[in-house]
């Protein structure tokens, strides 16, 4: 879960923000992970909600692993 806030903190928020900003746009970006147990948490469903990322607990993620 750290590491993954880390993640979203020092890489997501950063780039999402610069592409927002290129494009004139503030509009909500949509996030897509799987469902793995460090990244599906209550802290980062917060993170994410609370800087207007598309992203809650009721949307569906992809299976654990999917990535591979």
């Amino acid at each position: 879960e750290t590491t993954m806030i880390q993640y979203i903190e020092m890489i997501i928020i950063p780039y999402i923000n610069k592409v927002r900003e290129s494009i004139g746009s503030n509009t909500p970006a949509m996030i897509i992970m799987d469902n793995f147990k460090g990244q599906i948490t209550a802290a980062v469903n917060s993170l994410l909600e609370a800087t207007a990322f598309m992203f809650a607990s009721s949307l569906p993620t992809l299976p654990t692993a999917s990535n591979h």
